[in-house]
């Protein structure tokens, strides 16, 4: 009797155990089965539906979010004005999220619980887009982002549907360490927004970019978390303007929060040069900033990194101008879109989603595209 107790207590054991390694996973069959069920229905939603409906998420205020709209919205005319993909119009519906991280989230949960949807470009910010990933993914959605990276940590999915057409942050993140070694300064204040704002998963970037030079010999990083008021500077600077000595700061926030970095600095009479990122690269950027009381520095990316030249073309036909790196970016949502659908000759998320990040790895890894960055001087303290 004692030994059958042992056998069935051993025989317990060895199944919790075999069951917490994964060897037994319900929930996971389960959630797949489910996420099955979710393909099913948007494939069959989307295929019968007379037009391509993308849903865009995003808060319409802000400046980036126009200038990659405004691409958005002429790549979708163009495609629509040669006869769509595989002879279905492109349906824009946008909605604004008024810059409220709630009010995000249900604009994306809206969008999955319509499987008439085809593709959601969201997650316009990195702190979106953690949720969106994981709305998107339940309901077999596609999410691409054209402006958001993906943190640092997140869980693997299989398959993956989420899909960002941001440049490498290499793009903004060399020339600024290429600037600050040229000039000679090796101790670095950084002030960022905090993870998982793109803040702060860029300046995480550039801290590795730093450490590998093996130049700077002081680098301290301060991180805040946005919208930050100009308190939150005054305390951080007035300790190292007291206790540490640095020859310039990087701050990787949004342009409000440089003006009020700008007010401070003033305030402290400090002059200490500034080098942006990629995040301040608005509209009238150069008459906001018109008194700052330092040098400011910003990583300047030109060139093109479209697949073809209709959108250039069509672009500078209407405004005279070459379009900018975040048009281009909202252009390529809709040309990956459109070539994806057209190279697989029917509807399905994973599908698609494998077919753009194909094409996108193409674009990058064989120079395709003709970028150039430039560290821009802005003498806006003299």
């Amino acid at each position: 009797m004692k030994n059958g107790i042992i056998l069935l207590l051993s025989a317990l054991v060895v199944f919790l155990l075999l069951f917490s390694i994964g060897a037994f996973r319900h929930g996971d069959i389960m959630a797949r089965d489910d996420y099955s069920k979710q393909r099913k229905k948007r494939i069959s939603e989307v295929s019968r539906s007379a037009e391509w409906n993308i849903g865009i998420a995003a808060s319409v205020a802000n400046p980036v979010n126009k200038q990659v709209i405004h691409g958005i919205r002429i790549a979708a005319e163009i495609v629509n004005g040669e006869g769509g993909v595989l002879g279905k119009p492109i349906k824009l519906r946008l909605e604004d999220s008024r810059g409220s991280f709630p009010e995000s989230k249900f604009l994306v949960q809206d969008f999955c619980e319509d499987f008439r949807t085809a593709m959601l470009i969201g997650a316009f910010s990195s702190v979106t887009v953690l949720p969106s990933r994981a709305l998107s993914q339940f309901h077999a959605l596609p999410l691409l982002s054209p402006i958001a990276t993906l943190p640092s940590g997140l869980p693997e999915l299989n398959p993956d549907l989420f899909f960002a057409v941001l440049p490498p942050l290499a793009f903004w993140a060399e020339p600024i360490v290429n600037g600050l070694k040229e000039k000679g300064y090796r101790r670095i204040l950084i002030l960022s927004q905090e993870s998982p704002y793109y803040g702060g998963v860029f300046a995480s970037h550039l801290e590795r970019s730093m450490e590998e030079t093996r130049f700077f010999s002081d680098v301290f990083r301060t991180s805040f978390s946005p919208p930050a008021e100009e308190q939150t500077f005054y305390q951080v600077l007035r300790f190292f303007q007291e206790n540490r000595i640095f020859d310039a700061i990087v701050f990787t926030g949004s342009i409000e929060e440089l003006l009020k970095l700008g007010t401070v600095m003033k305030e402290l009479n400090m002059k200490l040069p500034v080098y942006g990122t990629d995040l301040l690269d608005v509209p009238n950027r150069d008459r906001l900033l018109s008194g700052f009381p330092s040098d400011l520095f910003f990583p300047r990316v030109s060139g093109t990194i479209l697949m073809d030249s209709r959108f250039s073309t069509e672009w500078r036909r209407r405004f005279g101008s070459d379009p900018g790196i975040w048009e281009q970016c909202g252009a390529l949502s809709i040309f990956f879109f459109a070539r994806a659908l057209d190279l697989r000759g029917s509807y399905d998320p994973e599908s698609l989603v494998r077919t753009m990040k194909k094409e996108w790895s193409e674009l990058m890894n064989h120079c395709v595209y003709s970028l150039q960055t430039s560290l821009e001087c802005r003498n806006a303290g003299k």
